[in-house]
């Protein structure tokens, strides 16, 4: 039958305590193995109470019955001697912390009365290193955000670049919550997600997480809507400008050896001429703001939105059809939808004014880009300019890559370095929020809550 070595709990206690006395409550160790795991599953938490817990685990039931005034109630307080010791031991077997439960719970003793038994162990396992977030993928320079925020929830986080379902599903195995940029969150994906409580989305976008499998597996799926506005915005516009002037191509012809105004004579004047806004979110809205003093008229087209929405920003609100065939130049600022994907096919390119151009910053997939290609390599389009595309990376042979007046960006409208330590700690947020129970900020699969 195994044992547990008393020489060896007594020396995880000592450097426990020690750890908890400097304040290092998410570093505390773990120094019991496979054997003594084995011992608590076999023989339960009195084992453990046994062989050397017994004061700390003590002390914690104390502290609890008194602030819940169950002190002299004798079954009241082995209800909650038992609670802690369920707690004493987390969902992988491990022994947590208790120099740090003593502590936390000192300090925080208003936090305790009338907490059921549940809440009192999830309460516990929060002050230990029992949390497990999978981070899939990032394009961060560092997690430094991420562990900052979750610091305090002993978070164990495990980052990976995955580009498979398989690697995917093999990091998040016993995670309790998912962080995620671009790796495809699919249903497979998500029906492997055993513990998994919340996918916090890097971005405002989620098509690359299958709602429907989230929402009938009940896990929260959250994103960041409000991260990037002047970043992207700003992308937009300085992707009209240097189209309108024509900029790239200018500086390409410099940089070959040639120096000739004359070859750029098709250059007309910004002011009066006319942009029109797919959609009118916060990044429309902050588009046409910066637009308007360069003496551009702005339309927009938004299902969502009526005309007095719109007007009040000074812009004029008109049908697709209508914003076609209006604008001078087009920016595309809605999410990839099955109601948006080729939204801009072979048809709209052909109502637009040959000389328009088409930027765009949102997602690729709405904008066919076969069709976009054919329509500016036959002059039935004025150029377009787009940070984003259908497959990123797109390969060495995408036609729109050859093309003069096309200026391609790696997805990038989106980055600051304000934007994204942003974007880090609020999509960190949501995880904490999640794993104290705590409603999130921005759902996006809203029925799950409650359930």
């Amino acid at each position: 039958m195994p044992q547990f070595p008393n020489g060896r709990l007594t020396s995880w206690l000592r450097s426990a305590e020690r750890s908890a006395a400097r304040g290092h409550f998410h570093h505390l160790p773990r120094l019991l193995g496979r054997d003594e795991h084995r011992a608590i599953e076999s023989h339960g938490f009195d084992e453990v109470i046994g062989l050397g817990l017994h004061r700390p685990l003590k002390d914690v039931a104390h502290l609890i019955a008194r602030h819940r005034g169950e002190r002299e109630n004798h079954a009241a307080f082995h209800r909650v001697e038992h609670d802690v010791a369920v707690a004493a031991v987390d969902q992988r077997g491990t022994l947590c912390q208790v120099p740090a439960w003593i502590k936390f719970l000192n300090t925080h003793p208003c936090d305790i009365r009338a907490m059921s038994s549940l809440r009192i162990q999830l309460l516990i396992r929060q002050c230990a290193m029992s949390f497990v977030v999978a981070v899939t993928d990032y394009v961060f320079p560092s997690l430094e955000p991420e562990q900052r925020v979750l610091a305090s929830l002993g978070v164990e986080l495990r980052p990976a670049q995955c580009k498979s379902e398989e690697e995917i599903i093999a990091l998040a195995q016993g995670a309790d919550a998912v962080l995620n940029c671009y790796a495809k969150m699919t249903a497979r994906v998500i029906e492997e997600l055993d513990r998994c409580k919340i996918i916090a989305r890097y971005g405002i976008g989620v098509d690359n997480v299958d709602l429907v499998a989230a929402t009938r597996a009940g896990i929260t799926v959250t994103n960041v809507p409000d991260y990037c506005i002047d970043e992207v915005s700003d992308h937009a516009l300085a992707l009209l400008l240097a189209l309108a002037r024509r900029i790239t191509s200018a500086d390409g012809a410099v940089k070959g050896g040639a120096w000739n105004v004359v070859a750029h004579a098709g250059i007309r004047r910004l002011r009066g001429q006319t942009l029109g806004l797919v959609g009118f979110g916060k990044i429309a809205i902050a588009v046409a703001a910066k637009a308007q003093p360069f003496g551009l008229r702005v339309l927009a087209c938004d299902p969502y939105l009526d005309s007095k929405a719109m007007a009040r920003h000074g812009v004029q609100a008109v049908d697709f059809d209508g914003l076609l065939a209006e604008s001078d130049a087009i920016s595309i600022h809605v999410p990839l939808s099955p109601e948006t994907r080729d939204l801009i096919g072979a048809r709209e390119l052909g109502r637009m004014k040959p000389t328009a151009f088409l930027i765009n910053t949102s997602r690729g997939g709405i904008v066919d880009e076969q069709a976009l290609a054919v329509a500016v390599k036959e002059n039935r389009l004025g150029g377009a300019a787009l940070d984003v595309l259908a497959v990123e990376p797109p390969p060495p042979d995408h036609p729109l890559r050859k093309l003069p007046n096309v200026i391609l960006t790696p997805h990038l409208a989106f980055y600051s370095r304000e934007s994204v330590i942003e974007l880090q700690t609020k999509a960190a947020e949501e995880v904490a929020r999640a794993l104290k129970g705590e409603p999130p900020r921005s759902p996006v699969n809203p029925d799950v809550l409650g359930r």
